[in-house]
């Protein structure tokens, strides 16, 4: 197994910025380099959803009332890469959590927007593609309802490395 370097940790608890108009594939205010990289890792991680390997996440985490993150989906109506495809990428650069150079985007649970650290997350992505798919991934299960602290942000990503970077 690969583990991952703790710096690749997305985090939760942000500031939600309105939605606005955007693009229609979700990456919304972001600069072309951090768009390209974050449409190239939502692909890599829609992809890696196809695989009941990496389904099984959804079976193993589970929201604030203990719920499998696969009955949220089934609430829902929705396949992972349903909800993925739905999801809105927004720029936090200026935000606090992209101030800290480990974090490379970030979510609050059952939040339908992830914020991307947007020139970070382009060099990761250009850099190691599939870690930037492992963290988009680890975001999307946070916007289903999974917290943090419990389990921790290294224990999230090191199963999504587990289960879906085989």
């Amino acid at each position: 197994m690969r583990v991952p370097r703790p710096w690749l940790m997305g985090s939760l608890c942000a500031w939600l910025l309105p939605v606005t108009a955007g693009a229609a594939d979700g990456v919304r205010i972001l600069a072309p380099p951090a768009a390209a990289a974050a449409r190239g890792a939502i692909q890599g991680a829609t992809r890696r959803l196809a695989h009941s390997r990496c389904l099984r996440l959804l079976k193993e985490f589970t929201d604030g009332s203990g719920r499998p993150l696969e009955a949220v989906l089934e609430d829902k109506g929705q396949t992972a890469q349903s909800h993925l495809d739905q999801l809105l990428f927004y720029d936090g650069t200026v935000e606090g959590r992209c101030r800290d150079a480990r974090v490379m985007a970030y979510t609050a649970p059952e939040s339908a927007v992830v914020f991307i650290c947007g020139a970070r997350f382009a060099q990761e992505h250009r850099r190691a593609p599939a870690e930037t798919e492992a963290i988009v991934i680890h975001e999307m299960l946070h916007t289903l309802g999974l917290g943090e602290n419990p389990p921790t942000p290294y224990q999230i990503t090191s199963r999504v490395f587990s289960r879906c970077m085989p």
